[in-house]
C-alpha cells in the first residue's frame, strides 16, 4: 500500500467518525475500511485491542468504586465537594495509615505541598500552599 493512502486515512479517518466511543465508530471505521484488505486486516486488530483496552479500563473502574464504597475514609472524602471517588481513592491510598504522621500539617509535607514563607527582618509570614519542585 503506498504511503500516501496510509497518512490520507490516518487524517481522514478521526474527522469522517467523529467521536470515539460507543459502538458507532467501530461500526464506522470498519465501513470506512472495507474493500482495503491490508487495511481492513490492520484496523481490525487495532479495533480489538481498543475493544481489550476498554473492558480493561471498566474491571478496574469498577475495582476502584468497590474500594471507595468499602472504605470508610473514602467515602468521608467524597462528601467534601470538588472530590470525587478517584481524587479520595488516590489520597487514601498514598497516606496509608495516617497514624504515622505526627500532625495533618505533615501530611502536606509528604506530598511536597509547602506554605509560602514571607520573610523580611523581623517579618515572618506564612502565605499560600505551593508545590515544591
Amino acid at each position: 500500500m503506498p504511503h500516501r493512502r496510509i497518512v490520507s486515512y490516518e487524517t481522514t479517518i478521526p474527522r469522517i467518525v467523529g467521536k470515539v466511543t460507543g459502538r458507532k465508530y467501530e461500526e464506522s471505521v470498519r465501513e470506512l475500511c472495507a474493500g482495503e484488505l491490508e487495511l481492513e486486516g490492520a484496523v481490525s486488530a487495532l479495533l480489538a485491542v481498543r475493544a481489550r483496552i476498554e473492558q480493561e479500563i471498566r474491571t478496574l473502574e469498577e475495582n476502584i468504586l468497590g474500594f471507595a464504597k468499602h472504605s470508610e475514609p473514602c467515602r468521608r472524602l467524597v462528601t467534601v465537594p470538588g472530590i470525587g471517588v478517584l481524587t479520595a481513592v488516590s489520597f487514601v491510598t498514598a497516606v496509608d495509615d495516617p497514624a504515622r504522621f505526627v500532625c495533618s500539617s505533615r501530611v502536606g509535607a509528604y506530598f511536597g505541598l509547602t506554605r509560602r514563607r514571607y520573610q523580611l527582618g523581623e517579618v515572618d509570614r506564612d502565605g499560600v500552599g505551593v508545590k515544591m519542585r
